[in-house]
């Protein structure tokens, strides 16, 4: 799965490094958990017990906000 996102108001692609589908399955749980990027905001997360979870960042005036 390759996910791409623009942001229009910026004029500018986000997702910049790229995480292949092959880079996605064969993440491994490590000790501690940890993030892959795949652009400006968007992120896998995966725990010790090896649940991969996609996180979305995205601000709007006077807020951060983050799905889940």
């Amino acid at each position: 799965m390759i996910v791409t996102l623009a942001c229009y108001d910026r004029g500018v692609t986000m997702a910049r490094n790229r995480l292949t589908d092959t880079k996605v399955k064969t993440a491994k749980p490590k000790e501690k958990e940890y993030n892959l990027n795949d652009g400006d905001s968007l992120y896998l997360r995966i725990t010790p017990k090896g649940t991969k979870t996609w996180l979305f960042n995205y601000y709007k005036p006077h807020t951060t906000h983050q799905l889940e």
